[in-house]
Order: structure tokens, then C-alpha cells, then sequence
């Protein structure tokens, strides 16, 4: 790769237009010419960019061997896997090697790294896919014998990316292809992150939490034999979390008490997750109030933290809770909160629960042409954006709503939609 084509490729990295590149050093023609091969840049212009582009200057100007460039990837992969953190330079640097021709194992490092860090530390789901998609040019679907670790740490990125995306069944994909490969890793502590992130992503997708439980189970045997403690509390939570699917209410309530007790007094974060959820239990036992209560709480401990999808799940909850004793202005007010808040594109799921809310206001004020529009605009955002959960539960709804009116047409179209979703989905679980 020359010159011309590493400046591009980490601009457009980057997201940096030409003129934001050079603006103030040079014209944009010089750049275009350097990028395009026609003109060698001076060693001056690029002692200019190569900090811009995060980036030592060397990098730009010498061509590693390919195995003094391999030997770096495997220091930049293992400081990575320790610390789950990176330089700026580290990841220029592979991001200019990431479409060089490397074996196997090399890309596993490279496309781990990248699709991670954009899916979790740095959360740009756009790019993250976008490497998603690169890495497939260079990574076999096959496991390669000798580099089963590798692939299970590259199938854990690509699941952390399906996460964050909220397609819970892709990223049920990945846990499984991580699962398979279980017996190759030592690290007993990735070991129990595997097995919380497993249970944590069934939770998504089944109605029965009994299978993310057992998971959750296994994740916290292996926590309290590492003497772990953020992580006990964060399975306790999840187990609380899972019990109160379940309907297990005063087990709900225990295991998130237990949490409370184990974590640092300043976590707030944690408390605020512990506190939205005792009031989503005391919601289902039918205290209104008391669950408002917790629900206020649980956004004084949020702040100004970064948790906006934390605070817009709590936004739901009051909405919810001021809709069942009927106190409309409060509605109106926390589902814009929400509305205001939330990132169709980072939170599909939570955007549609909010925007199916919104509708069903119409469906109380007998605007029921409204509502149908709106319900059929929802779903097909779903299906758009592969929410296949909510859009076979929207589905569902929209044929009983049909039902009732005995718009029986409608209702059957909607009842095979919600058919053909729910058996999409139970073979995916199946597999």
C-alpha cells in the first residue's frame, strides 16, 4: 500500500472530509493527488497529518516487513486482550493493515480488535459493521484447527456488535458458535463473561428465563471462585432480573437486594439499574406509587451519567406506571423524555417500545385511524431494522385489535405475519 492509499484509508476511517484533513496546511488538490498516487507528499505534509490521522509517521512512510508488522499486531493483541483498551497509533495501525494479505490467525487479531473496540469502548455501530462486513473478505466460516481461542474472541466481538445492535438473535448466533469452542479456552474469567453473556442474550429472546438462569448460575459460581465482585453483582442483578420474567417476584426482589449489598456504595450505576428494576417488580405486584418512587430514584442515580438507553428504559416504566393510574400529563411528559432521548439507530428495540406507546395514546383518544397507520408504519421499521421480537408481539396485538373490530381479513394477515415470525424465530433458537 502506498503512501496516498494509507492517508485515504485512515481519513475515511476517521469520517474526516479532505478539507477537515488539510484545511489550514494545504489545498484539498494536493491532498487528491496524494491520495490518487499522482503526487509524492512531502515529508513535511506528512509530519502535518500523521498526528490528525492518529498515527506515528513512520507508519505512513515505511513499509513493514510482514513479519515485524505481525509480530506488532500480536503485542497490540495481547496488551488488547489484558487490558481491553488501545492506543490511538495501535489502532491506526491496524487499520491500515486490516485488508493486507496476512494468514488467518493475523486477521483474527486485527478484526477482533477493531469490530470490538467500535461495539464496545468506542460505540460506533456503523463502523463496527462496517469491519463486520470486511473481515468476512478475510476470515473463513470454517474453524481453522489451532486457532480455536482466536476464533472464540473474534466470535465474542461479532456478538457484542449484534448486541449493541439489539438483533438478539444474531448475537444468540455467535454465543453459540462461542459455546462450541468453550473447551479451547484456559481464562476462567472469560470463561464466566461467555456464560454471562450467554445468559443475558437468552433473556432477550426466550419467555422462559429458566435456561438464562442456568446460564447465570454458572457465570456466578465461576465470579465468587475468582473473587470478582463487580461481576457477582452484576449476575445477581441479572438473575433478579430473570426471576421477576419469571414471575418469581420475591426471588426477583432478593437477588437484587443481594446485589446492592455486594457493590461499592458509589457505583451509581449499578444502583440505578437495582433500583429501576425493584420497580418494575413493585409495578407487577400493583404499587403504583412505591414502583414511581424507585423509578425517581433509580434517574437521580443515572445523573448525568453516560446511560441514556438506562434512563429511556426507566422513561418507559413511569410511562407505563402513570398510563395505568391514568395520570396523562405525566404520560405525555416522560414519553417525550423518552422520545427526545433515544437513537433509533443505536436502540431499535427501545425506539419502537416507545413509538408503539405513543400509538396505543391515539388508540385511548379514538383515533383509531392514526393508530393503524402508525402501528403498520412501527412494524415496518421493525422488520427494517431485523426487530423481529417486538414486530411479532406488534403483530400479535394488531390482530387481536383487527379481531375485535371484526376487520377479519386484517386480523388473519396480521395473525400470519406474528406466524411466520414466531416460526422464524423458534428455528433460529433451535439452531
Amino acid at each position: 500500500m502506498v503512501v496516498g492509499d494509507r492517508i485515504r484509508q485512515l481519513r475515511l476511517h476517521k469520517r474526516m472530509t479532505q478539507s477537515e484533513l488539510v484545511g489550514g496546511l494545504t489545498s484539498i488538490a494536493y491532498l487528491s493527488r496524494v491520495e490518487n498516487g499522482n503526487t509524492k507528499p512531502s515529508l513535511k505534509f506528512i509530519c502535518s497529518i500523521a498526528p490528525k490521522l492518529g498515527v506515528k509517521v513512520e507508519d505512513l512512510i515505511e513499509q513493514q516487513g510482514a513479519a515485524d508488522a505481525e509480530r506488532r499486531i500480536g503485542r497490540i493483541y495481547c496488551q488488547f486482550q489484558k487490558e481491553k483498551n488501545i492506543t490511538d497509533e495501535d489502532l491506526s495501525f491496524l487499520r491500515l493493515n486490516a485488508t493486507d494479505l496476512y494468514p488467518t490467525s493475523v486477521h483474527l487479531k486485527v478484526y477482533t480488535i477493531l469490530i470490538y473496540y467500535s461495539s464496545k469502548l468506542n460505540i460506533d455501530l456503523e463502523e463496527a459493521y462496517r469491519v463486520y462486513e470486511l473481515s468476512k473478505r478475510f476470515i473463513s466460516e470454517q474453524v481453522e484447527s489451532g486457532l480455536e481461542e482466536e476464533f472464540f474472541y473474534y466470535y465474542r466481538a461479532c456478538g457484542a456488535m449484534y448486541f449493541r445492535k439489539q438483533n438478539y438473535m444474531k448475537a444468540s448466533y455467535y454465543d453459540g458458535l462461542r459455546e462450541e469452542l468453550l473447551a479451547h479456552v484456559t481464562d476462567r474469567r472469560e470463561i464466566a463473561n461467555f456464560y454471562l453473556d450467554m445468559s443475558i442474550t437468552k433473556q432477550e429472546i426466550l419467555t422462559d428465563q429458566t435456561v438464562s438462569l442456568f446460564y447465570a448460575q454458572k457465570a456466578y459460581d465461576l465470579f465468587l471462585e475468582i473473587n470478582d465482585q463487580k461481576q457477582i453483582a452484576s449476575v445477581l442483578i441479572t438473575m433478579g432480573i430473570q426471576y421477576h420474567m419469571n414471575q418469581k417476584l420475591d426471588k426477583s426482589v432478593e437477588f437484587l437486594t443481594r446485589a446492592r449489598e455486594t457493590i461499592d456504595p458509589d457505583n451509581s450505576y449499578f444502583l440505578g439499574i437495582i433500583e429501576f428494576h425493584l420497580g418494575r417488580v413493585q409495578a407487577t405486584k400493583g404499587n403504583p406509587e412505591i414502583a414511581i418512587e424507585y423509578y425517581l430514584r433509580s434517574l437521580q442515580y443515572f445523573g448525568d451519567l453516560d446511560a441514556a438507553n438506562k434512563r429511556i428504559c426507566v422513561y418507559r416504566g413511569l410511562v407505563e406506571v402513570y398510563i395505568e393510574i391514568k395520570e396523562w400529563d405525566k404520560v405525555e411528559y416522560y414519553l417525550n423524555k423518552g422520545l427526545s432521548t433515544v437513537d433509533p439507530e443505536r436502540f431499535p428495540s427501545l425506539y419502537i417500545d416507545l413509538v408503539s406507546i405513543q400509538a396505543g395514546t391515539y388508540r385511548f383518544r379514538q383515533d383509531e385511524a392514526r393508530y393503524e397507520k402508525e402501528m403498520q408504519r412501527i412494524i415496518n421499521l421493525g422488520i427494517e431494522c431485523q426487530q423481529f421480537i417486538p414486530v411479532m408481539k406488534l403483530a400479535k396485538q394488531m390482530a387481536s385489535y383487527y379481531y375485535e373490530k371484526r376487520a377479519y381479513k386484517k386480523a388473519a394477515n396480521y395473525f400470519m405475519m406474528a406466524m411466520e415470525y414466531e416460526e422464524e424465530l423458534t428455528l433460529e433458537r433451535c439452531f
